[in-house]
């Protein structure tokens, strides 16, 4: 059985958004064709990326669904070393920038991945819950 969760789009990746739209803007009132197209271009990817990122845990991995313009990522369950949740600075209590670190080894290699999932808890209860 699989469990699906998507993405949470943070406040930093609402801000990119609206600067690049800005400039998407401001380059199409001035004629500006060479960077009106780098900014669509841009502002494709980002909402395919803000939109489409998913993490799927399957019995056996983890998969990791980054858009339609890139490849999907699958870490193995068994070699999951570590899971840390990791804040940014606090303002009024509240983390504008929380997410989860992975650590896992790849052909004896250790490497990191960070996720963002909407319900975090439930992610590292499901995680843990198929490690097992």
């Amino acid at each position: 059985m699989q469990r699906l969760f998507h993405a949470k789009i943070q406040f930093q990746s609402w801000v990119l958004l609206i600067a690049v739209l800005f400039v998407f803007a401001y380059s199409a009132w001035h004629k500006q064709p060479i960077i009106l197209l780098l900014s669509l271009i841009l502002l494709i990817v980002m909402i395919d990326r803000m939109i489409h990122t998913t993490y799927t845990i399957s019995d056996t991995h983890l998969i990791i669904h980054t858009g339609k313009f890139s490849k999907d990522q699958l870490i193995p369950l068994e070699n999951l070393i570590r899971l840390e949740k990791i804040s940014g600075i606090r303002l009024f209590g509240k983390s504008f920038n929380s997410f989860l670190l992975l650590t896992y080894q790849e052909e004896g290699i250790e490497k990191s991945q960070a996720v963002i999932p909407q319900n975090e808890d439930d992610f590292v209860k499901c995680l843990q819950k198929r490690k097992k």
